[in-house]
């Protein structure tokens, strides 16, 4: 759907009524409303000014998907903060985290870790 709106150009497997109401609806207040609602969500700086909107790097991949997944490159389960790692990291390189919420968090996790060990 987001590709239709953007070209808005009617596919010709979509009728000339439903591309109307298609038109219609994404001209309506209460569509723009949510929008500009979802693009201030998206945006948001959880952390505050500077530290990029809250995200993690899985896509549309599950977290479970994501341990299966990596459960099957290696002999060993992952742990959960490995998981965590792989997820919230640029490129899953472990290393550099995408936002500094989850830089904190993970540092987080790894204090508790060691409190219960």
């Amino acid at each position: 759907m987001h590709k239709l709106k953007k070209n808005c150009v009617q596919p010709n497997f979509v009728t000339d009524e439903a591309w109307r109401r298609y038109l219609e609806y994404w001209e309506s207040e209460d569509f723009l409303a949510r929008s500009r609602q979802a693009s201030t969500n998206r945006n948001t700086e959880v952390e505050g000014p500077g530290t990029r909107p809250s995200k993690h790097g899985g896509g549309s991949v599950s977290f479970v998907t994501t341990n299966e997944r990596l459960t099957n490159t290696s002999e060993t389960p992952p742990t959960v903060n490995e998981v965590y790692l792989h997820l919230h990291t640029v490129n899953h390189d472990g290393v550099t985290f995408i936002d500094t919420r989850s830089e904190r968090f993970y540092a987080k996790l790894q204090r508790r870790r060691l409190e219960l060990t």
